[in-house]
């Protein structure tokens, strides 16, 4: 869930003051074989990377790099080598209760595929290799210019696919279509950014407010046009904005930046390379008779670097969302990887501001990033490439400010609060797991099937105390189990009573005894199989029994609980 709040102006604001603060990276991974792309499963702990010469996705776990690949795909008509290969990942929001994640990558005569995968019934490391599903397939006219990320976006749910413009120079194909600038051919995918719907039909659906349902002679599933090699793109989590870094030919490097809901934008190419007119592409595209150069339907970069001694590749970045150092909240770090070089920028009001190079700091993370991606946490990842010395660094303070950690998890607070939907799900400006007879369940989000852990916190005045778990469902689906000895059936909505007594047991579900701070873990035992996704459950009438039975906390004494699948 996106929420604007005060929490989240004074964390930009933060952002805005301590841009500067000085940065470096730590090593998460190294001694790899050219990594491509990295991230996590929404919740999950483990940082999968991918391989562009093997076809390999690989895990870290507990620091450690997995010896058994996650999966690989070299044997499916694979094809490697330039800018060909296994080039992007993406996991479904949905990967712990669906278990799917998409690749990206160059197959046959060297065409763009997405196909999807599942993970294996029996072990979370392994994927089900053979369960393979076409999403898409497109032709590449050329080896180079495939772009290859892919990402969902958190705003609308769909999977969006950047698309290179088939290679070659000025979007002239030999061996191509006559007259291809693609960029600005609507009938053609290659040089549009597509939005597909993956979850209702195969191989996709087309969302029926894409920009171009309808018109003739465009492309359905264009979401946007006037593309040369948009190799990384990035959602910020928080607001939904689009940060695509796109490859320029022989003048200028760019960063385009696109406001969530702002569909069908003309960035550009071939008539524009960054702000400059490109003659060249202006005479190609004739056939399709495009606006004029520097005309006000196209769409500028928000920042560009000559091509040449600064570089000669963009590499996208992304937005720092994590709750571990506020002083990066907001910043958005991409760099080039021709040169090495890094920078950092906030956009405040659609406005690039507080612009800073970054190479001294991030430099260490090699030459040559292919990319900044996200963990669990929202800690930035960066992404070296090289055959055999590719690592994967992650973005740190030299020097952490202190943070407010109420709940000692590593977060700050009131970034929680503002940033993270399910840490105060009652709305009160206090993390739950800070308040008084609250229930914790950040660590680990509702999925179907398996036990879920959560905590209950009561206070130190109740340490040593047993507490009973009770509730009542309404409904006919299959039972929860709470503790020994009780069951109920499923319902969207559920009521359990947070019993403290002082000795004995008032009932079914009794679950044991809170610990020295008043504290006490919760298992809330999931079956597999239940139908739907169960959400927006809400525990409410949380009570307190003392000594003889009198009632001290009563049934207004309650909070909210939101698990998100």
């Amino acid at each position: 869930m996106l929420r604007t709040t005060a929490a989240t102006l004074t964390l930009s604001l933060l952002a805005s003051s301590l841009g500067a603060q000085a940065l470096t990276t730590e090593t998460v991974a190294s001694g790899l074989s050219r990594p491509t792309w990295a991230g996590s499963p929404p919740g999950d702990p483990r940082i999968f990377f991918t391989e562009q010469n093997t076809g390999r996705v690989r895990i870290i776990e507990n620091g450690s790099v997995l010896p058994t690949p996650f999966i690989d795909v070299s044997g499916a008509q694979f094809t490697s080598g330039g800018e060909r290969g296994l080039l992007g990942m993406a996991f479904h929001p949905k990967y712990a209760q669906n278990g799917y994640f998409f690749l990206n990558y160059t197959a046959g005569a060297g065409n763009t595929v997405i196909v999807r995968y599942e993970v294996s019934a029996g072990d979370p490391n392994i994927a089900d290799a053979g369960s393979g599903t076409l999403i898409l397939n497109v032709s590449q006219p050329d080896s180079n210019h495939n772009s290859g990320d892919l990402a969902f976006s958190p705003v609308d749910g769909y999977l969006y696919v950047p698309l290179g413009d088939g290679g070659g120079a000025n979007d002239n194909h030999p061996g191509g279509a006559v007259n291809d600038c693609n960029g600005q051919n609507d009938n053609a995918l290659l040089g549009s950014m597509i939005r597909i719907d993956v979850d209702n039909g195969l191989p996709y659906t087309i969302p029926a407010d894409n920009p171009f349902v309808g018109v003739a002679g465009v492309r359905d599933e264009i979401w946007s046009t006037g593309w040369r090699n948009p190799f990384r793109f990035s959602f910020d989590r928080l607001t939904g904005d689009m940060y695509i870094g796109d490859v320029g030919q022989n003048a200028r490097e760019e960063i385009n930046f696109e406001p969530a809901g702002t569909p069908g934008r003309d960035y550009g190419w071939p008539v524009m390379e960054g702000t400059l007119c490109n003659n060249s592409g202006v005479n190609n595209c004739s056939f399709y008779n495009p606006p004029a150069c520097f005309d006000a339907s196209y769409t500028p970069p928000i920042f560009e670097w000559n091509w040449g001694a600064a570089g000669c590749s963009s590499m996208g970045g992304v937005v720092y969302r994590g709750c571990r150092y506020p002083e990066m909240q907001g910043l958005y770090f991409f760099a080039d990887y021709c040169s090495g070089r890094y920078w950092s920028l906030e956009m405040v009001g659609g406005v690039p501001t507080n612009i800073t190079d970054r190479t001294s700091e991030l430099n260490g993370a090699g030459n040559s990033p292919v990319g900044f991606h996200e963990d669990m946490n929202g800690d930035v990842l960066i992404v070296h490439h090289a055959t055999s010395t590719g690592r994967i660094s992650r973005i740190v303070p030299v020097a952490p400010i202190a943070i407010s950690d109420c709940d000692g998890n590593t977060y700050d607070d009131a970034c929680e609060v503002a940033t993270i939907s399910h840490a105060d799900t009652d709305g009160s400006g206090t993390v739950d797991a800070c308040e008084t007879f609250s229930v914790d369940s950040d660590a680990a989000c509702l999925s179907l099937g398996g036990a879920q852990n959560m905590s209950l916190h009561a206070g130190a005045a109740h340490a040593g105390e047993l507490y009973v778990m009770a509730g009542s469902f309404a409904g006919t689906a299959p039972g929860i189990g709470f503790g020994p000895g009780i069951h109920l059936p499923l319902n969207y909505d559920f009521y359990f009573g947070l019993t403290i007594t002082g000795g004995g047991l008032l009932g079914p579900g009794f679950l044991g005894v809170l610990d020295g701070a008043g504290s006490a873990p919760l298992v809330l035992n999931v079956p597999t199989g239940l139908p739907g996704v169960i959400s927006g459950l809400t525990a409410s009438h949380a009570y307190v029994t003392l000594g003889g039975g009198n009632v001290v906390t009563s049934a207004s004494n309650y909070t909210t609980l939101r698990f998100d699948p």
